[in-house]
């Protein structure tokens, strides 16, 4: 005779051990599973100082960490962003830190978890652009140097790679007949800064040309222009033609 209040459904012992079993098992899976899925995702972890923002741009859109936060971004490995950061008023951007470096905008590929700081210290002082010769001819096919001298005022004291330099006008961009450039910090001083320009196509300049042309200097909130005088002169020998 058998006795109340006692069951036999999960046959004993053994059918006690088998749920058991196979619960663990499935936890061990759903674990399993849920690590697979965070493994397609990173972290990145920006820290803005006071003083500006970082704009990061994806192919998902755009995204803006503003000074004094710490911002905590999940991507999906192998998201490719751009961070560009923005000095405030009265701010020069300081440079990277972490998986950024330099003062440029910094392009990274996500595959694993990062960290990266820009730094925004107060601007002291101020800088004029000293006159340059003008005309400033570049010949067609050649390469010319110019050097922008800086007046420095109240002590302003910074590296070359925290400028940036444009130049501006008809003459300037990245057409066949155009004068090309580009900024170099490597060869610049605190007091000088150095701009390679490239001569255009020699087979598209038969004649001099000549016109207005300006270079701008930015540090952080401070934006300095000289106007002058770009030329362009065709090569006479030894081009190709």
């Amino acid at each position: 005779m058998g006795f109340k209040g006692k069951s036999h459904a999960h046959g004993g012992p053994w059918g006690i051990w088998k749920q058991l079993s196979g619960l663990l098992l499935l936890l061990i899976l759903a674990g399993c599973a849920g690590g697979g899925a965070l493994t397609h995702t990173v972290l990145l972890v920006l820290d803005v100082e006071p003083g500006g923002r970082v704009v990061a741009e994806t192919q998902a859109g755009t995204q803006v960490c503003h000074g004094g936060e710490e911002c905590r971004w999940v991507y999906q490995r192998g998201t490719r962003i751009t961070l560009e950061a923005i000095p405030g008023e009265g701010r020069r951007f300081g440079g990277w830190q972490g998986a950024c470096s330099g003062y440029g905008v910094c392009t990274l590929t996500l595959d694993q978890d990062l960290w990266v700081k820009a730094t925004f210290p107060p601007l002291t002082g101020d800088f004029q652009l000293e006159e340059i010769a003008s005309p400033l001819v570049v010949p067609a096919g050649g390469r010319v140097e110019m050097t922008l001298g800086l007046r420095l005022i109240g002590g302003l004291s910074t590296p070359p790679e925290a400028y940036q330099v444009l130049l501006q006008g008809k003459l300037v961009g990245d057409g066949v007949d155009q004068v090309g450039y580009c900024y170099l910090p490597e060869r610049s001083q605190p007091d000088r800064l150095v701009v390679a320009l490239e001569g255009p196509d020699p087979s598209e300049v038969w004649t001099y040309i000549a016109a207005p042309a300006r270079a701008v200097v930015r540090l952080g909130s401070l934006e300095r222009a000289l106007d002058f005088t770009l030329a362009v002169a065709p090569c006479v020998a030894g081009c190709g033609r």
